[in-house]
């Protein structure tokens, strides 16, 4: 964990650590104090009274050498006492910090930046000699017609609860082909996307276009408003690892690689697909990255069938994954989709030990995460974009299957590959 995370969560942060951040603040004073075996016991954690932005108010930090400090009054740290009675024991040492303010405030706010760069390990310039992303300026949510069929949560913006017992399932003649028509849109769609991903495209071009292919088609673009996410398809540039958000300010490069995530709600039923896009001539490691992400999905989809563990899908990736030296995002998953955008069964990526079999008629997602460098994210503050944490660049792709008594189907193979000669699952090669 870096020092950002250690004091997010309130994890032990040594003097040493803390150095390199006290350019950060205008005081910072060190005390010593005593404290009983019993106070030790008692107090687990110091109080630091802090306004810094990006920690609480009033904090709560166990430091190498302050986890049972005496907590002293004000700024007076260094005249602080023992109450009377309690025993003399091993000195202790704590920190009080005091934000810059007024005029130094764009001043702290440049070197926060810089220093957080620093830690993350990413320079201005980073990965492929590409500076890091940022938040751009989130325009309105698109409109669908009015007599559009709409998911539950189109008008409230409510996030459904997950429900990781209930399994989705497509049985009947009807519930098969519902699920048939709205995968085949959605890979419809996705083709269409990828001709979009050119140099010199804005990430909200294509939502746009996704959104109005969609809406023409009589469907409703699934993630518009789930959860309150603002656009229509989901657009994860390079280093972000999904549910980036379609901007004006984010312009496709030449060298980029990009995955859009579409799921189409048609006729009562979703289908999710989504697959990473070279942008023009990229590098051999990222070509690479693509290659055994989609080569992860192939293989773990030929092992779907009745009876199987679900755990064996994560360990079939990870094994795949770990031969290229890969990271595996473990913190988000596969799904059930069907009538539901989202449900059980969890389809973990990475070896787990999950309970649960496969199930002839269930349908979910299969939607691995590899990464160049380490699987740690940081989540913005819009509270969907999860980037990675060291600036490495990522891939992903994505098929919802529905399993039958031998095997699985396919229900968002591209219909574009397939007319040209590509493989079903890769991405152009």
């Amino acid at each position: 964990m870096d020092v950002w995370g250690k004091i997010r969560h309130f994890s032990i942060l040594s003097e040493s650590e803390f150095a390199p951040f006290s350019k950060l603040f205008r005081t910072h004073r060190y005390y010593t104090t005593q404290a009983s075996q019993t106070e030790r016991e008692r107090e687990k954690y110091h109080q630091m009274r802090t306004t810094y932005k990006n920690v609480p108010l009033v904090a709560k930090f166990r430091l190498l050498r302050a986890s049972t400090a005496y907590r002293g009054g004000g700024l007076g740290f260094e005249n602080a006492r023992p109450k009377p009675g309690r025993t003399v024991s091993t000195p202790k040492t704590a920190i009080e910090c005091k934000k810059k303010s007024g005029f130094a405030s764009e001043i702290l706010n440049k070197t926060r930046e810089k220093v957080q760069n620093t830690v993350n390990g990413r320079e201005e310039n980073g990965f492929q000699n590409r500076k890091a992303l940022k938040p751009g300026t989130v325009t309105k949510m698109r409109k669908v017609y009015e007599d559009t069929l709409k998911p539950h949560y189109a008008e409230t913006g409510v996030l459904p609860p997950y429900n990781d017992a209930k399994y989705q399932f497509a049985r009947t003649p009807d519930e098969i082909e519902g699920m048939r028509k709205a995968g085949l849109l959605a890979a419809e769609v996705l083709d269409y996307a990828e001709s979009l991903c050119k140099p010199g495209v804005t990430t909200e071009e294509i939502d746009e276009k996704v959104h109005l292919m969609i809406i023409d088609a009589g469907a409703y673009p699934s993630p518009l408003n789930y959860g309150e996410f603002p656009k229509s398809v989901c657009t994860s540039l390079n280093e972000c690892i999904c549910h980036g958000i379609p901007t004006p300010d984010e312009t496709l490069l030449d060298g980029d690689i990009i995955n859009v995530d579409v799921t189409v709600y048609l006729n009562g039923y979703h289908g999710d697909t989504s697959r990473t896009i070279r942008v023009g001539k990229v590098s051999e490691q990222v070509e690479t990255l693509c290659r055994v992400t989609e080569d992860a999905l192939e293989a773990a989809i030929k092992i779907v069938k009745p009876g199987v563990p679900l755990r064996r899908i994560g360990a079939t990736i990870h094994e795949i994954a770990d031969k290229h030296k890969f990271g595996v995002v473990d913190k988000f998953v596969g799904h059930g989709v069907g009538k539901e955008f989202h449900s059980g069964p969890t389809i973990r990526h990475h070896r787990n030990n999950d309970p649960g079999t496969i199930e002839a008629g269930m349908t979910f997602t299969i939607e691995p995460m590899l990464t160049i460098g380490g699987t740690r994210d940081i989540m913005w503050k819009d509270g969907w974009t999860s980037v990675t944490a060291d600036g490495k660049w990522t891939a992903q792709c994505e098929h919802t299957l529905l399993v039958t008594d031998t095997g699985c189907e396919i229900m968002t193979l591209s219909p574009a590959k397939k007319a040209l000669g590509d493989h079903l699952i890769r991405g152009a090669r």
